[in-house]
């Protein structure tokens, strides 16, 4: 009977030492499992870590490649809007894919050729010889001695005139550098080979005008003379009184002022306009 009690009570303490156990920290085989879960959690935390970090990257570079390809795209735009307004390299008369020559010409000293035409009288017994500028869409063919004038008015006065297309009208040979400067030498020389003498007049119509001025300047001691039919002005020049350039602007009309306000300050605008297609 006593062994059977001690029995029991040693299972009875068994069982506490057990549940103590148990409570501690549980079974060996429940420890076994909550590592291999803790280690299970670890390995989808570290994968949920890496899936984000690849949607990121690739989140990032689908965004980076997006900007490529718009700077690109904004790139060509620019560079076709380039191409589309600046003016496309001159062919020079006479060349394998340039004009053919119709006139005569004179070579300058810098290579360059300046076409021109005559009208009127012999220059050997001319009283007046006339060298004349053309305007800005013009060309030599637009003489207004030869256009407006009759023969028999020509002969009884003695007048000659010689019209030239200036560098990059007509047939006369571009030149980029060209200066005010320049082309008062070019008419220079254009009047010492085509032999008019020491002094010579000098007419300017419209946008031709303007070059009269510069000859005045540098060539003066060749000039008999000098005449502006209808000249245009540079308003904004400063040697012009600025009361007397606002009342002759303002007289003009409007599509005037806006049409020299642009070629002022947008050049490239007014070649834009002159060469489009769309609009015609």
């Amino acid at each position: 009977m006593s062994f059977n009690l001690q029995k029991s009570d040693e299972e009875e303490d068994g069982k506490r030492s057990q549940k103590e156990r148990e409570g501690e920290g549980g079974t060996s085989v429940e420890k076994d499992y909550k590592s291999k879960d803790k280690s299970t959690k670890g390995v989808q935390e570290d994968f949920s870590c890496k899936k984000i970090q690849t949607q990121f990257f690739f989140c990032s570079s689908k965004k980076g490649f997006t900007r490529i390809y718009n700077s690109v795209l904004f790139m060509g735009f620019l560079a076709r809007a380039f191409q589309s307004f600046r003016p496309p390299p001159p062919k020079t008369c006479g060349s394998q894919d340039g004009p053919p020559i119709t006139s005569p010409r004179i070579k300058l000293r810098d290579g360059r050729h300046l076409s021109y035409m005559e009208h009127g009288i012999p220059k050997e017994t001319a009283k007046f010889k006339i060298i004349y500028i053309h305007g800005f869409d013009n060309c030599k063919e637009i003489n207004i001695f030869a256009l407006a004038a009759s023969p028999a008015l020509i002969e009884e006065l003695g007048v000659y005139t010689v019209s030239f297309d200036r560098p990059g009208y007509g047939e006369s040979d571009p030149h980029p550098e060209r200066t005010l400067k320049s082309l008062a030498l070019d008419i220079d020389e254009l009047a010492d080979q085509l032999q008019l003498g020491s002094k010579f007049y000098l007419a300017g119509l419209s946008m031709g005008g303007l070059l009269v001025w510069p000859c005045l300047k540098y060539i003066p001691h060749r000039l008999a003379g000098v005449v502006f039919i209808s000249p245009g002005v540079n308003y904004w020049w400063p040697s012009f009184p600025s009361k007397l350039c606002n009342e002759v602007y303002y007289e003009m009309f409007k599509t005037d002022q806006w049409a020299l306000r642009v070629v002022h300050h947008l050049p490239w605008l007014n070649y834009w306009w002159n060469t489009q297609k769309m609009v015609s």
